[in-house]
Formats: structure tokens, C-alpha cells, sequence
């Protein structure tokens, strides 16, 4: 499952905004201030492979791409 955190908690018009805007097919979480401190966030955009057990496994806080998403991804499936 893939899901974005709004770590800022704007308000759902200013997300519907950018979710638009960037073309985001994820789901949003909103007030996520708390999961970002919480998974110990350190930089925007932040990334987090958090397996069944809520444990992190990966993280990074640039940005990757999608090739590098996808590709970082396949890496920790395969190793799973």
C-alpha cells in the first residue's frame, strides 16, 4: 500500500490542490504531522518501507522518481 502524509496538516482544500496538481493516485493522509515524527521524518519529501510488522526497512528524505521508487521497491520485495 502506498499512502502520502501530510506532514504540514493543511487544510483537505489545499490538498485536493496539490494532489491535483501533482497527479497524485495515492492516498493522502491528513493532520499527519504525528506519522511523520512519529517514523522520525527528517526532510520533505520523506520516504518510508514500513513492513507488515510497522518496523521501517528503508528511508530516504529526497526525492527518487518513479524509476527509483519502483526500482528500490522491487529490491526490498525481492529481499523479503
Amino acid at each position: 500500500m502506498v499512502l502520502a502524509a501530510n506532514a504540514w496538516d493543511e487544510d483537505k482544500g489545499t490538498l485536493k490542490h496539490w494532489v491535483r496538481k501533482d497527479k497524485l493516485k495515492q492516498r493522502v493522509l491528513l493532520q499527519a504531522s504525528g506519522v511523520f515524527k512519529r517514523y522520525r521524518g527528517t526532510g520533505v519529501p520523506a520516504v518510508f518501507w514500513i513492513n507488515k510488522e510497522g518496523i521501517i526497512v528503508d528511508a530516504v528524505d529526497h526525492l527518487l522518481g518513479k524509476a527509483g521508487l519502483e526500482k528500490r521497491t522491487k529490491k526490498l520485495l525481492a529481499s523479503d
